[in-house]
């Protein structure tokens, strides 16, 4: 994952579960030293939420070429 703030990669610090299946990761940025919690889950894929990822893929893609 990368940086918010600068955009390197980051370390993963610590790790924790829920209960409802969803992990929370605090991680740190290995050049700037920004840290901040990702969450992470599960989806169930459909062709909705694949055609839903590729659109928001190309519109990121686009958005980098810039």
């Amino acid at each position: 994952m990368r940086c918010s703030m600068c955009g390197s990669k980051t370390k993963v610090i610590d790790t924790r579960h829920s209960s409802n299946n969803e992990i929370y990761r605090k991680r740190r940025c290995v050049e700037c030293g920004y840290e901040f919690i990702s969450m992470e889950f599960e989806i169930f894929l459909t062709e909705r939420t694949i055609e839903n990822w590729n659109k928001c893929e190309r519109k990121r893609i686009k958005r980098m070429q810039k």
